[in-house]
């Protein structure tokens, strides 16, 4: 099947233009369980000048799509969003179009929480810094502190995994709204924290994604980014929570104070397959 397909194909530069058949590809409630943003986004991250977006058409219909972001100087191409149209799933159509790509997965803790706004309790902030892009590429820039900060390597801001270099800081700062971070002059206690949101299908979905000794000062940073969610402008009142964390980290222990907050736990998946990249030498 995938080779007859294969036959028949057209792969297709997606443009800003494109964003109705885009669309058309897939129901926006099927495509991660109605977490999908690209609706939301798809001209922001379309018109970026680090994202490629490709389609496959048969017979001049849009059947899939995959997103690329171009990141760490040009070196890690990592492919997103992708969807394949229903009556085309298991045919092949997206190893067909991702066929010249050799990828490896990298992985990371996912924890998704749900709640009201009405029900997301309030309290007082504990100190913290609000960092800008300075002190961002100091951190990681500094060996000691970014070693402690990102022990795996990465950077996961906006669900795509930069490498913790100077150069890539433009592409961070650009994609995520809130950067806070506690105890920066200890890098064993760092702890760093940054916040993005969109409209989904299923409502506000708000990642944190979330760095360093979480045992340290993680209440205040869940307390500020919950301080964000109460005074963002949303058309429904229900919200998600996505939060990442490195492998390593008490997962656990962050749930635990999202519950403070009014959240519950909807799934539980300790490891969770962010992206699949190819490294390009």
């Amino acid at each position: 099947m995938a080779g007859l397909f294969s036959k028949k194909n057209i792969f297709h530069r997606v443009t800003l233009d494109d964003y109705d058949k885009v669309m058309t590809i897939r129901n926006q409630e099927d495509v991660f369980d109605g977490r999908d943003r690209l609706p939301y986004q798809f001209h922001r991250i379309i018109g970026s000048t680090n994202t490629l977006a490709f389609a496959a058409l048969l017979e001049d219909q849009f059947i899939a799509f995959s997103l690329a972001y171009v990141i760490d100087d040009g070196k890690t191409f990592v492919s997103k969003s992708s969807r394949v149209a229903k009556k085309h799933e298991g045919k092949g159509v997206m190893t067909w179009l991702l066929k010249e790509m050799a990828f490896i997965e990298f992985y990371i803790n996912r924890r998704n929480l749900v709640t009201s706004k009405e029900n997301i309790s309030r309290d007082t902030i504990s100190e913290i810094e609000l960092l800008d892009r300075q002190k961002l590429e100091d951190l990681l820039t500094l060996p000691q502190t970014s070693a402690c900060l990102f022990q795996g390597c990465r950077v996961v801001i906006d669900l795509v995994p930069y490498r913790p270099i100077q150069t890539n800081v433009a592409y961070m700062i650009q994609t995520t709204t809130s950067m806070i971070g506690s105890y920066l002059d200890d890098a064993n206690s760092a702890l760093i924290s940054f916040g993005d949101y969109s409209e989904v299908f299923r409502g506000l979905l708000y990642y944190i994604d979330v760095y360093g000794n979480v045992m340290a000062n993680i209440e205040a940073h869940i307390q500020y980014h919950m301080e964000q969610i109460k005074n963002i402008q949303s058309k429904s009142d229900n919200i998600v929570i996505q939060i990442y964390c490195e492998k390593h980290a008490n997962i656990d222990l962050v749930v635990n104070t999202m519950r403070k907050f009014g959240f519950g736990l909807e799934e539980n998946n300790p490891q969770y397959c962010l992206c699949v990249e190819r490294n390009i030498r």
